[in-house]
């Protein structure tokens, strides 16, 4: 039990770390809290998030894998594998993640969003643009939105 209270310590530490930006120390909290208790999803993602952030996509993919084995539903963890495996250049495993999280929440933003982006890093315009679209109607000011939106209005122009 001492274990679970100690994990959840340096869980919330890094947490703490992770909302102010300093991802190298939530890395470092959220590590012990994962050795103390394998278990703990959302340090794993959290872990893999942090990672995410300092672009190191290895470690990203790797914890959040973990977190998304233990808690297959996991909306937030399967958004940032999603990401992490785009970001990495894996685009069919990006596009199979944000699938999943679209069918778990059809209204996401970042759902639909990361897929258009991905999709269009692919060079599928046409559903590029479908998603994006769609990521639109949910939320419509993202800058990086539009800007992939007219680089495919322009593109296809061509």
């Amino acid at each position: 039990m001492e274990d679970i209270n100690l994990s959840k310590k340096y869980y919330s530490e890094g947490y703490n770390f992770y909302q102010k930006n300093n991802f190298i120390s939530a890395i470092d909290s959220l590590k012990k809290s994962v050795k103390l208790n394998i278990r703990n999803y959302k340090a794993l993602n959290l872990l893999g998030r942090a990672y995410l952030k300092e672009k190191d996509f290895e470690n990203s993919k790797k914890y959040l894998i973990k977190a998304v084995k233990i808690k297959a539903n996991y909306f937030d963890a399967i958004v940032a594998l999603a990401t992490a495996y785009e970001k990495s250049g894996d685009f069919e495993n990006a596009i199979e993640y944000y699938k999943k999280a679209q069918q778990l929440n059809q209204g996401d933003f970042g759902a639909h969003f990361g897929m258009g982006r991905t999709l269009y890093k692919k060079r599928d315009l046409d559903k590029a643009f479908g998603e994006l679209i769609t990521a639109n109607t949910i939320y419509s000011k993202n800058f990086e939105l539009h800007y992939i939106l007219g680089k495919i209005y322009f593109e296809k122009e061509e």
